[in-house]
Parts: structure tokens; C-alpha cells; sequence
């Protein structure tokens, strides 16, 4: 009887430790956060600003048209998702815990995460015709199939994407509300959904601006060869060549690792629950 006691004592101890840890780890992520935050919003002010005084600037170049798109994304996902996350870490567990709350809190990461990344993908796509085939949106109809359709497809796909997946489809969500995004959602368990999510969401999109960025630095090269006569268009070019990249690249400095992990955490999350609850099961059963 008192082993018995040892051992729910020293249990005891291991999970205190454990949760002061987990605790001292949000809080240290939450101390980080904060101040990039701020800053993040102020620095999107500042641009906001720029662009309400001298909007020909962004309007009249359409290889501009994907910034503001990117901007607005960006300032809504660090000024309330990122917020939600911050509350998250700063109480160790989500609130309001409910159903409806942990659905719409995933809807919201997944959408916003998966509108910036298309977008940046398709501007990794569309710098290719903007630089080696600008003629083409000189013509209404051509502007509008190859710009302003792609663009809008790139902005809607996510969140219908994920609300089909996350509202609609039929499967039996187990929220743990002690888990940022009360863990994942019940899509997930389907291995065969949850690889074609990964896949065509994460892995494709993250590794196509990649490439398209390399490949446009190659033509981009190859082409000056050719028009060493027009050095105002070789300085365009390379004018827009550096802003894509300049923003590409801080975009997959996040996103390929979370590309890489995220697939095995999910994973992961899905059979630690469905372990709790045949754990669960058998006790019942017992």
C-alpha cells in the first residue's frame, strides 16, 4: 500500500513538472509574439497609409494586384487569429470551449493560412507572363481569364475548401480544449482526405513557389542575354524579379517547414486521441 503511494506520489510530481514546463513554454511564446505583433500591425498601418494616399502606385501596375490582396490577408490573420492563438497561451486552454468555437477557430486558421499561400503562389505563376509575355494583358478578356479569375480563385478556394471539410463533411470531432486548434479536425482520420489535404493544400503550393521563382531567375537571365538593347526593360525586369522574390522568400522561410511537419504532428495529434479513447473504451468496458 504505501509502493502504491510512492508511485501515485512521484506520479504526481512528474505531472506537475510537466505542466510548469508546458506553461513556461507558452508563456515564453507568448512573450514573443506580442511584440511582433505589434509591430506587424503597425508596419501594415504604415502601408495602409501609403497605399490610401498614392493608390495609382498599387492599382495601375497589375503585378501589383496580388500585395493588397496578401496585405489584407495578413493584417486580419495577425490582428484576430493570431489573437485567438494569444489567449490560447496565455490560459492554457481554449475559450470559449465549445463545438462550434473549435470548428470555427481550425475554418479560420486553415482559410486564412491557405488564401495567403495560393495567392503567392499564383503571383509566383503570373510574374512569369507579367515579365516574358506582358502582351497579354493588354487584351480585356485575356486580363480577365488570365489575372483577375485566377486571383479570385486563389482567395475563395481555402476557406470553401475547408468549410466543406470541416463543417460538412460527416465524421466525429474529439476536441481536446487543452490543445492549440482544440487539436485537429476529424478530416484528418481519413488518411486518404487527410494526404490529399496536405498534398494539394500544403506540399504542392509551398514547393511550386519555389520552383517558379527558380525557374523565373533562369529565364530571367537567359532573357537579358538577348535584349542587352533595352536596358530600361532589363531594369523593370529585374525590379520585379527582386520584389516577387523578396516576398517569396520570406513567405517559404514559414511555410516549407510547416510543410515538412505539419502533416506528422497532425497525424500524431489524431492517434493520441483515438488511442485515449480506446483507452477510455477499455476501462468502460472493464
Amino acid at each position: 500500500m504505501t509502493f502504491m503511494r510512492m508511485i501515485d506520489s512521484n506520479a504526481l510530481k512528474n505531472t506537475n513538472t510537466t505542466n510548469t514546463v508546458v506553461a513556461n513554454h507558452r508563456q515564453i511564446k507568448l512573450a514573443i509574439l506580442l511584440p511582433c505583433q505589434i509591430l506587424s500591425i503597425i508596419c501594415s498601418l504604415f502601408v495602409f497609409i501609403n497605399i490610401i494616399y498614392r493608390p495609382s502606385k498599387l492599382i495601375k501596375s497589375i503585378g501589383n494586384h496580388f500585395i493588397l490582396p496578401l496585405l489584407i490577408t495578413s493584417f486580419i490573420q495577425v490582428t484576430t487569429e493570431l489573437s485567438m492563438v494569444e489567449n490560447y497561451l496565455h490560459t492554457g486552454i481554449v475559450r470559449p470551449s465549445t463545438n462550434s468555437y473549435c470548428l470555427f477557430f481550425n475554418w479560420y486558421e486553415f482559410s486564412l493560412n491557405g488564401i495567403s499561400l495560393f495567392i503567392m503562389l499564383w503571383a509566383s505563376i503570373e510574374r512569369h507572363i507579367i515579365i516574358l509575355s506582358q502582351f497579354v494583358f493588354q487584351i480585356q478578356w485575356k486580363r480577365i481569364v488570365f489575372h483577375y479569375i485566377p486571383l479570385c480563385i486563389a482567395i475563395l478556394y481555402p476557406p470553401v475548401c475547408y468549410a466543406y471539410l470541416i463543417f460538412i463533411y460527416n465524421c466525429v470531432n474529439n476536441w481536446n480544449y487543452y490543445e492549440l486548434l482544440c487539436t485537429a479536425p476529424c478530416f484528418y482520420q481519413n488518411k486518404i482526405l487527410g494526404t490529399m489535404d496536405w498534398l494539394v493544400n500544403i506540399i504542392i503550393p509551398a514547393f511550386s513557389i519555389a520552383l517558379a521563382n527558380l525557374l523565373l531567375i533562369i529565364r530571367i537571365i537567359h532573357r537579358s542575354t538577348k535584349i542587352r538593347h533595352n536596358p530600361e526593360r532589363i531594369k523593370k525586369n529585374r525590379k520585379m524579379t527582386i520584389q516577387l522574390l523578396a516576398i517569396s522568400s520570406l513567405f517559404l522561410i514559414f511555410w516549407l517547414p510547416i510543410a515538412v511537419t505539419v502533416d506528422i504532428i497532425i497525424r500524431d495529434r489524431v492517434l493520441l486521441n483515438d488511442n485515449a479513447d480506446l483507452a477510455a473504451s477499455v476501462l468502460v468496458a472493464s
